[in-house]
């Protein structure tokens, strides 16, 4: 589950979740929003 703010990569990307969430694929559900390219530490 993410909490409104979490972040996460996923497929070479970071995405923000808008608001909780669980289940929802970043790039296929509207509560991800694309913040760039995923940056590896």
């Amino acid at each position: 589950m993410f909490q409104a703010g979490e972040q996460t990569q996923h497929n070479g990307r970071q995405w923000q979740a808008a608001w909780w969430t669980q289940g929802d694929e970043p790039g296929t559900a509207k509560v991800w929003k694309d913040i760039g390219e995923a940056v590896c530490d």
